[in-house]
């Protein structure tokens, strides 16, 4: 992950899909944390950024967390906005469960 990389991510919803176009705004690398946050670049349907975070506690308990602010970007987005939270916080859902697999199956 590099600051200023331009990332694509494929949305499925429902039959159709989005493509959502990001850039990394910030890395930190750190020894008990990993956190990049992405910003929206203007072809994505929401303007807004997202923060993702890994953390190792002195215990080393470790801990995921997804922070994110968002408007939307276009007319069929802001009509269909309690559709469009339901679809931010399934993705939210999602990627905690990929991260419990990973974390499950690395050990």
């Amino acid at each position: 992950m590099q600051r200023g990389a331009d990332v694509c991510v494929v949305a499925r919803v429902a039959t159709l899909y989005s493509l959502n176009a990001v850039r990394v705004v910030y890395v930190q690398d750190a020894p008990d944390v990993f956190a990049y946050a992405v910003g929206t670049l203007p072809a994505h349907n929401v303007s807004g950024e997202e923060r993702f975070e890994v953390r190792i506690d002195t215990k080393e308990r470790v801990y995921y967390r997804i922070l994110a602010f968002s408007k939307p970007a276009n007319l069929l987005v802001r009509v269909g906005r309690p559709v469009a939270r339901y679809y931010q916080r399934r993705f939210a859902r999602a990627s905690l469960t990929h991260m419990q697999r990973l974390c499950a199956t690395s050990g």
